[in-house]
């Protein structure tokens, strides 16, 4: 493959995550019957968090899940920025936004509970509970829209950052490109 070809291809891969992000955010992410694949991707990560964060109490455990989900691919993130892959910890970075959707249309659904949750018991509701605890029920809606805010302000980020790396960076370390060529 060409660094021609790549560039392309990274233009092209940054349009479909631009255009895809775009479609999510004018649903709302609100398709109950089809999340998605990255959700069914992310479901997993954020029931991990539930157990990671279970020696924290019952409070951290209940945030874990959320926390964990948007913390997994912000390592990601860090590890291809110290490897020097603009293009990959922005695709991350894209990542990291969808999760903050993800969780504030969980977080929003707290009064609700509305979402089908793993266990079908409406009661274990994280965000229920969490808002339950901490007085603050009433907010869920203001909370989940700033989570959406955050989510999209790095959207945006993350598409900017994709487009003009994948513009100007020369592809490197691509296993399809020779390595003693030293242009790439």
């Amino acid at each position: 493959m060409s660094p021609q070809t790549a560039r392309w291809g990274r233009i092209g891969f940054t349009i479909v995550l631009a255009v895809y992000g775009l479609v999510l955010l004018r649903t709302g992410m609100r398709d109950f019957d089809d999340p998605g694949l990255l959700h069914l991707i992310n479901l997993p990560i954020h029931e991990t968090g539930h157990l990671v964060f279970m020696p924290f109490g019952e409070t951290m455990q209940l945030l874990g899940g959320s926390l964990f989900q948007i913390l997994v691919p912000i390592v990601f993130v860090a590890s291809f920025a110290w490897r020097r892959d603009w293009f990959a910890a922005f695709v991350c970075l894209w990542w990291v936004a969808h999760n903050f959707w993800d969780v504030s249309v969980y977080v929003g659904d707290a009064r609700a509970r509305a979402l089908p949750l793993l266990g079908d018991d409406p009661d274990n509701h994280d965000w229920f509970n969490l808002l339950g605890i901490w007085d603050r029920l009433d907010l869920d809606r203001l909370y989940a829209s700033r989570l959406l805010g955050i989510g999209t302000t790095l959207y945006f980020i993350a598409v900017i950052g994709c487009l003009t790396t994948a513009l100007r960076a020369p592809v490197k370390n691509s296993p399809y490109l020779p390595q003693d060529d030293a242009r790439y």
